[in-house]
């Protein structure tokens, strides 16, 4: 999602990025095989190397020989690094003190109002514009990071239409330890069809970049984004569109960026996403009329991917919710509050793959919520892993108007039919 740093996986969307139903689509044409969730990887690799006619059962014997080959120099090392431990573990070292257990998981984006943001630029010597410019003449510039290249990178798009941005946006990355250099500077002047603009315009969008990378590297920001424009009338830059993002992670880690994250305006914020903090949990509601499925996962990872192979089922989420690892009944109990506040929510799908979170405890804080919530909406259920037989006994045997499944594909189909009123 935009602008929004999704749970401790520390997921973002940057601009001009393809959304997930545009990633799938473009492996899909290039002739590569999809799947929808991680559960159907085995399965499908299985089916993959039987039609390729390879020998399956040599192929399985030298996976259990690396296997073995791994297990064993892992365990050599880890008593290798348990004896040094003894050794060598310095005395007296504290720990930083983290938030509180139900709190250290949770990671959320902190968004700078925009006169927050300009004033961010102004203690660096750069001054902002209040009102906002024609998108016929902006142009796109943002510091942020470049995940395929690992490092820091500048994206820029000689336009800011929303329907351009994707195919016109290009990445510059950069160095971490010596910024972007001239020669970067000057290729994103080149995508931002300034090459023929004044000079005192161009040296200020080269004060600009070089800036804004002082402020990305020193306050541990994730995107640094506005558009920019040359007016006719003016041979100076114009700087409008503020959208600074930073990851809270520094300061619930260890405190650092204490300052800036004093800034952050909660009352700009969603209520319901803030009264979820407390609990532990990261809920984050997703815009749209169409979203009507309300998603209830532990684990920001497969929160994200539940909420991406809804919509490949033709379903759309309302929402990211992460219960976080160790969910408790009363985590489910209260995430079930948090989803049934959205009026848009016609099915409740939980999607449960237990390891540090019991099928058991789970399928009990299902029937908690249902039985004290009076649920007004079906809920469809997968529990996969630790004590998923029990679990999904407990919800089978309850009597309750539930719908268990093992197979995730079976459950976003139920969860997709039931949000269609079928």
């Amino acid at each position: 999602m935009p602008r929004r740093v999704m749970g401790h996986a520390g997921a973002w969307a940057a601009p001009g990025e393809a959304s997930a139903e545009m990633k799938w689509k473009a492996l899909e044409n290039a002739g590569v095989t999809m799947v929808d969730h991680p559960a159907k990887f085995g399965n499908v690799m299985k089916t993959i190397l039987a039609q390729s006619g390879r020998d399956v059962k040599s192929v399985r014997r030298t996976v259990a020989i690396t296997r073995t080959c791994k297990l064993t120099t892992f365990q050599q090392l880890s008593a290798a690094n348990q004896r040094r431990g003894y050794y060598t573990r310095r005395p007296g070292l504290q720990h930083v003190q983290i938030r509180s257990g139900a709190l250290a998981h949770l990671r959320r984006s902190l968004h700078l109002r925009p006169d927050q943001a300009a004033q961010l630029l102004s203690d660096h010597g750069i001054l902002a514009s209040s009102s906002p410019a024609s998108p016929k003449d902006s142009r796109l510039l943002c510091v942020t990071i470049d995940r395929t290249a690992r490092s820091p990178c500048i994206i820029a798009s000689p336009t800011t239409e929303p329907s351009q941005i994707y195919r016109r946006s290009r990445h510059i990355p950069f160095d971490y330890r010596t910024g972007p250099t001239d020669q970067h500077v000057t290729q994103v002047l080149e995508l931002l069809q300034m090459d023929a603009a004044p000079p005192t315009a161009k040296a200020a969008t080269t004060k600009l970049i070089k800036q804004l990378w002082e402020i990305f590297r020193k306050k541990e920001a994730v995107s640094l984004e506005m558009h920019i424009s040359v007016p006719a009338s003016v041979d100076s830059l114009t700087i409008t569109n503020l959208d600074f993002t930073f990851d809270d992670a520094a300061f619930r880690s260890s405190k650092r960026q204490a300052d800036l994250h004093a800034l952050r305006d909660t009352s700009l914020e969603d209520p319901v996403e803030l009264s979820a903090e407390p609990d532990g949990i990261v809920y984050i509601k997703l815009d749209g009329e169409e979203r009507t499925i309300g998603t209830l996962v532990n684990g920001a990872g497969l929160a994200m991917n539940t909420v991406d192979a809804l919509a490949t089922h033709g379903g759309y989420a309302a929402n990211f919710l992460d219960t976080g690892g160790k969910a408790t009944s009363e985590t489910v109990k209260r995430s079930f509050e948090l989803l049934l506040q959205d009026k848009r929510v016609k099915a409740i799908f939980v999607n449960i793959f237990g390891g540090l979170t019991l099928g058991d405890m789970i399928a009990r804080g299902v029937l908690l919520a249902f039985k004290e919530l009076d649920m007004p909406v079906p809920i469809v259920v997968r529990i996969r892993g630790t004590n998923e037989k029990e679990g999904q006994k407990i919800i089978a045997e309850s009597g309750l108007k539930l719908f268990a499944y093992d197979d995730f594909e079976q459950a976003a189909e139920k969860v997709v039919e039931l949000a269609n009123g079928k």
